[in-house]
C-alpha cells in the first residue's frame, strides 16, 4: 500500500484507569464527564481516546482534521495490533440558516466487535452544560441507526489493511 503521506500528532499515553472499565455506558458517560471538567476552562481540542488492555492514547485530533479523509485517519488507529475500542470526543457546531449557531459536548465510542454508544449534551452560549437538558444517548444495541459519518472504523481498517505507523519524535516527560 502507498504511503499516505505523515502528520505529526500530539499523543499522551496514560494508564487505563479504573475509570475507564464497567461496560458500554459506565465507559461513554465517563468520557462525557471528561469533556465536562473540561468546560469551563473553554472549548477543548478534540481528541481521540485509543483504547488498548492496560493503556489510553489520547491523541490530538486537530493536525488530522486538516487531510482529506478524517474516517481513514481515525481508521488507521483502529488497525492498530492491541486496540480494543476508539472514542472521539469534543464539541460539534452546528450552524442553522438563522444567524444563532448551536455547540454539543459530543462522545462517540466503537468497539472492535463493532459496537457504538454515543451522546450529545446540548450546550449553552458560554459553551458550558445547559442544565435544562439532559445528554441525549444512542447505542448500537438499542438498534438504532449508527449516526452518519461516525464508526465503522475496525471495519473499513479490516477491509482496506489500514494501520498507522507511530514514530517518536520526541519524548517529554513531567
Amino acid at each position: 500500500m502507498a504511503d499516505a503521506g505523515s502528520t505529526r500528532v500530539r499523543i499522551q499515553v496514560v494508564q487505563r484507569a479504573p475509570r475507564f472499565e464497567g461496560g458500554d455506558d459506565a465507559l461513554g458517560f465517563t468520557l462525557l464527564g471528561l469533556l465536562e471538567e473540561r468546560l469551563p476552562r473553554g472549548v477543548p481540542r478534540p481528541a481521540m481516546f485509543v483504547f488498548r488492555e492496560d493503556r489510553v492514547e489520547i491523541v490530538d485530533l486537530v493536525p488530522l482534521l486538516g487531510g482529506p479523509d478524517l474516517h481513514c485517519r481515525v481508521a488507521c488507529f483502529a488497525g492498530q495490533e492491541g486496540v480494543e475500542a476508539i472514542a472521539l470526543v469534543g464539541v460539534i457546531v452546528r450552524e442553522r440558516s438563522t444567524p444563532k449557531e448551536h455547540r454539543f459536548g459530543s462522545v462517540f465510542v466503537e468497539w472492535t466487535d463493532g459496537r457504538w454508544w454515543a451522546a450529545w449534551r446540548s450546550l449553552g452560549r458560554d459553551v458550558q452544560v445547559d442544565p435544562a437538558h439532559g445528554p441525549w444517548v444512542q447505542r448500537a444495541i438499542d438498534r438504532i441507526p449508527r449516526p452518519a459519518g461516525f464508526g465503522a472504523w475496525f471495519s473499513r481498517a479490516r477491509f482496506q489493511g489500514l494501520k498507522v505507523r507511530l514514530e517518536l519524535q520526541d519524548q517529554v516527560v513531567h
